[in-house]
């Protein structure tokens, strides 16, 4: 049993914490509408309500995080960070690739001069 609190205990302290300033994000910035259902409120006949949220996912599920308006310019800088190191991924290992084909001519070279 306190095996188990403990477990709790660490999971509840992990999830409340915020994410660095400078994480990064995976993701899209959506928007959320929806209409709320009271006969007299604006969204009624107007526009829906609107909130701000990063959609993700892992493992072929699609996950969904609200946030609040106050929160997006760090979500769309996250996301940025995100895209920036994929690009610099993708240029190493393009780098990498004609490396390696580089190298595999220079054997094959190699090989028919030595026969």
């Amino acid at each position: 049993m306190a095996r188990i609190d403990r477990t709790t205990r660490s999971t509840r302290a992990h999830s409340d914490r915020q994410p660095p300033a400078e994480a990064m994000l995976r993701g899209s910035l959506i928007e959320l509408r929806r209409r709320c259902g009271k006969a007299g409120c604006r969204c009624h006949e107007g526009e829906p309500h609107t909130t701000p949220a990063l959609s993700y996912s892992q493992k072929g599920k699609t996950g969904i995080v609200t946030l609040s308006a106050k929160d997006v310019p760090k979500v769309r800088a996250g996301l940025k960070r995100y895209q920036q190191a994929l690009r610099r991924l993708e240029k190493e290992a393009m780098c990498g690739i004609e490396a390696l084909k580089r190298s595999l001519q220079r054997e094959r070279e190699h090989a028919r001069r030595a026969s």
